[in-house]
C-alpha cells in the first residue's frame, strides 16, 4: 500500500465530451442512474472489525434503499433489506453516524409491532400471532441480500442475484492485500451534505488536471502531478508522497514523518493511491491507512458523503503524529474539494455549460464518464434553472472523536 506501482498510458487524441449539464440537474436522470447503474453494483457496506460479536448489526443506506448487515450466533454475515415484512418499518437504525447497533440475542425486533426474524430472516415472533390465523411464517422472513468480502471489507448489493463482473473482488487490478484486513476504525465518520450532483463529486475526485490549479495543499504533499490509469476497470490516481520541501510546515511535518518510515510496514517510496471500486465508493489508500469515501446522491443537486478511516492499531507515538498530520492535511483538502464542487454544481444549473472535452490524460476520469453514458439514460430536458437565487445547502460535517 505505501509503494508506488500503478502506471497507465495516455489514450487517444480524438476529443472525449463529457456529459450533457441536464445529466446533473435532472431528478429523473438520477432516477435512471440509479436503477441502471448504483443499484446495481456492489456497495461498501462496512468492514469486518464494525461487527465483532453476534447480534452487532450496521446500516447501509443508498438513493432510498436501504441494507443491514447483521453478525449471527455461528459467526456468519448476512445481509438483508431493511425493513419488516410486515408493514415495512427498519428494523436496524443504528447509532446516527456510525450506523451501526447490536441486536439482543442476535435478533432482529421490529419497533412498530414487534415482529421478530433471526439472524438467519427467518421470522420466529408474532406478538399478535392470534389475529394472523394460517400465517405460513417461511413465506415472510426477510429479503437476504447478496454479500462478499474482501480485504476485510463488506460489500453488499440491491439485487436479488449478486453483480456480474466485480474487477476488484478477486482480481490483479489492486494488490492482492491493501493491508485492510487487520485495520479497524480509528475515527468517527465524517458526513458532510454537499449541493451537487453525485457525478460531480466523483468527478471532481477522478480529475488529475484540477490538482496542480485548486488543490495546493494536496499537490505539495505530492512529489509530482498524480498520474491517471484504469486497470481492469479499476480507475486509479496514484503519486509518490514527499512535501518536504513544501512552504507549509504541517506538510513538510508530514513528509519528513513519511521519510522515517514511522508507520509499521513502511517501506520503498510513500505514496497516495485513490481506487474506484464501482462508481461511487472510492478508497484512498494511505501509508499505514485506508479512507473511505462513499458518495451517496440525495437528490439531483444534493448528495451526502461519507468518510471513514480505518488504520492498524499503533501503540507508537511517531505512527500516531503521523496519522494526525494526515488527517489535519485531509480536512483542509476535503473542505477544497466540496468547495469546488458546489462551485461547479451552480455553472451547470445555468444550463448554459456544453459537454466539455476531456483531456487524453485523463484515464481516469473518461472511464468514470463513460460508464455512466453507458447506462444510456435519456432523461428530458429539464426547464432551465437560470436566474434562480434560492440558497443552496451549505455542508455540515458530524462530529469526529477519534478512536486511535
Amino acid at each position: 500500500m505505501s509503494v508506488c506501482t500503478m502506471t497507465g498510458s495516455a489514450a487517444g487524441s480524438s476529443p472525449f465530451p463529457g456529459l450533457p449539464a441536464r445529466r446533473y440537474v435532472d431528478p429523473e436522470a438520477l432516477r435512471l442512474e440509479c436503477e441502471a447503474v448504483l443499484w446495481k453494483e456492489w456497495q461498501l457496506a462496512g468492514h469486518v472489525s464494525d461487527l465483532p460479536a453476534a447480534g452487532t448489526a450496521l446500516r447501509y443506506d443508498l438513493a432510498g434503499r436501504s441494507a443491514l448487515v447483521i453478525k449471527g450466533a455461528d459467526g456468519t454475515l448476512r445481509a438483508f433489506r431493511n425493513a419488516c415484512r410486515h408493514r415495512g418499518a427498519r428494523l436496524v437504525e443504528g447509532d446516527r453516524g456510525t450506523q451501526l447497533a447490536f441486536c439482543v440475542d442476535s435478533r432482529l425486533r421490529c419497533p412498530y409491532h414487534g415482529w421478530t426474524y433471526d439472524d438467519a430472516g427467518r421470522l420466529v415472533h408474532l406478538p399478535d400471532a392470534e389475529d394472523h390465523p394460517g400465517l405460513d411464517r417461511s413465506a415472510f422472513g426477510l429479503a437476504e441480500l447478496p454479500l462478499a468480502t474482501w480485504n476485510g471489507f463488506v460489500f453488499v448489493a440491491f439485487g436479488t442475484a449478486a453483480p456480474r463482473g466485480s474487477p476488484w473482488l478477486g482480481s490483479g487490478a489492486i494488490p492482492a492485500d491493501v493491508g485492510a484486513s487487520a485495520m479497524r476504525r480509528i475515527e468517527e465518520p465524517v458526513i458532510e451534505r454537499v449541493a451537487a450532483n453525485w457525478k460531480v463529486v466523483c468527478e471532481q475526485m477522478l480529475d488529475r488536471a484540477h490538482i496542480d490549479v485548486a488543490q495546493p495543499v494536496l499537490r505539495s504533499m505530492c512529489a509530482e502531478t498524480p498520474r491517471s490509469s484504469v486497470h481492469e476497470d479499476v480507475p486509479a490516481l496514484e503519486a509518490p508522497l514527499d512535501g518536504r520541501s513544501a512552504a507549509t510546515w504541517s506538510v513538510r511535518a508530514y513528509g519528513s514523518a513519511l521519510a522515517r518510515g514511522a508507520t509499521a510496514g513502511a517501506a520503498g517510496v510513500p505514496c497516495w493511491r485513490r481506487l474506484l471500486l464501482g462508481s461511487n465508493t472510492f478508497l484512498d489508500l494511505w501509508p499505514g491507512l485506508v479512507r473511505v469515501i462513499q458518495v451517496l446522491p440525495e437528490h439531483a443537486t444534493a448528495t451526502l458523503v461519507r468518510e471513514v478511516t480505518y488504520a492498524r492499531p499503533e501503540t507508537s507515538s511517531a505512527a500516531r503524529s503521523e496519522r494526525y498530520l494526515n488527517a489535519r492535511l485531509w480536512r483542509r483538502v476535503r473542505r477544497t474539494s466540496l468547495g469546488l464542487c458546489e462551485r461547479v454544481q451552480r455553472g451547470l444549473a445555468s444550463q448554459a455549460a456544453g459537454p466539455g472535452p476531456i483531456g487524453s490524460g485523463e484515464l481516469a476520469l473518461r472511464h468514470f464518464i463513460q460508464r455512466v453514458r453507458n447506462a444510456e439514460v435519456d432523461a428530458p430536458e429539464p426547464a432551465s434553472t437560470e436566474g434562480d437565487t434560492r440558497p443552496t445547502a451549505r455542508p455540515t460535517r458530524s462530529r469526529r472523536r477519534s478512536r486511535a
